[in-house]
């Protein structure tokens, strides 16, 4: 790859149907496996010592696959759109803690939900999404070409700038200069 001019990745979508679809299959697998049971169970304990009224049940399975497959999905295609590391590790770290906090949320509503598997997966996906973009230069880090700039006014060329300065006329209030001041020098 070339310092001078780097292109772009053809296909971030791509990168993030891949990264997207193995955090996917992460989550699902360790909750199949029945990975998650006793952190659920202790989480469910700890909100009913709390006072929280959760159902025993919580919520359906395919309830929280479609919603790990949501964000996780949305969260790559985020990240791959956040211009810079640090930005997208905030990005990433900001989706963490909103989903964490939808769970205390949910049991005020009675109903329990563990954000585990979601939390698995964001984390998951976002810290591949964060390498990926790192190893390939998204499109929104690009430099916007001059091209562009010149077809959508942005920039105007000094040559065409010159054209302007020499064709505004007078007011009718100022005088014409006179290079000699006795009016009679060539003009």
């Amino acid at each position: 790859m070339n310092s001078q001019s780097p292109s772009s990745h053809g296909h971030p979508f791509t990168a993030a149907a891949v990264v997207g679809s193995f955090a996917l299959a992460v989550v699902v697998l360790l909750r199949v496996a029945g990975t998650f049971d006793g952190t659920d169970a202790s989480i469910r304990d700890t909100y009913l010592q709390s006072g929280f009224n959760v159902a025993v049940g919580g919520v359906q399975p395919w309830w929280d696959f479609l919603l790990v497959m949501v964000v996780v999905y949305a969260l790559v295609w985020l990240l791959f759109e956040t211009p810079g590391t640090t930005r997208r590790v905030l990005v990433l770290l900001t989706a963490l803690v909103l989903l964490w906090a939808a769970s205390p949320v949910m049991g005020l509503w009675g109903t329990f939900w563990s954000p585990l598997g979601v939390m698995l997966g964001s984390a998951w996906s976002g810290f591949c999404a964060i390498l990926w973009a790192r190893t390939h230069p998204m499109p929104c880090e690009l430099p916007e070409p001059v091209v562009e700039k010149l077809e959508l006014g942005k920039i105007v060329p000094m040559a065409r700038e010159e054209e302007v300065e020499t064709v505004e006329k007078p007011t009718k209030k100022s005088k014409p200069s006179r290079r000699n001041k006795s009016g009679r020098g060539k003009r």
